[in-house]
């Protein structure tokens, strides 16, 4: 097989193919592939969010009397497999969120805020 038969025309423009092919080996170029699909992966992952009423339980429970309720949910969530970099992007970072707009609405006060930010 040649060089001409690994690549796919409608890819590559003809200039840009024979570049790469001049710079980098083939096995730098499938590592190059390689490391485009992980990193397309990882932003498809970062694209998840978490249910809206998991959220607004949470916000809710950084608001509790009971100080540890927000932090047994965060137990469950691991617990259930969810990963930690999930629990603290989606969940705690969207319920921070949720807590800002609670709050802008008049809905919490800043005491209310201040101690559930502090339990996040």
């Amino acid at each position: 097989m040649t060089d001409d038969d690994q690549r796919d025309p409608d890819f590559l423009p003809d200039d840009a193919w024979a570049t790469l092919q001049r710079v980098m080996s083939v096995p730098a170029l499938e590592g190059l592939a390689k490391e485009v699909i992980k990193r397309l992966n990882v932003r498809e992952a970062e694209d998840w969010s978490a249910p809206p009423d998991e959220i607004r339980q949470l916000s809710h429970l950084l608001c509790a009397r009971y100080p540890f309720a927000a932090h047994r949910m965060v137990y469950q969530l691991l617990d259930a497999g969810v990963p930690i970099d999930r629990v603290y992007q989606n969940y705690l970072a969207e319920a921070a969120r949720m807590l800002g707009k609670r709050w802008e609405s008049n809905e919490l006060s800043f005491e209310e805020v201040g101690v559930a930010t502090t339990r996040i």
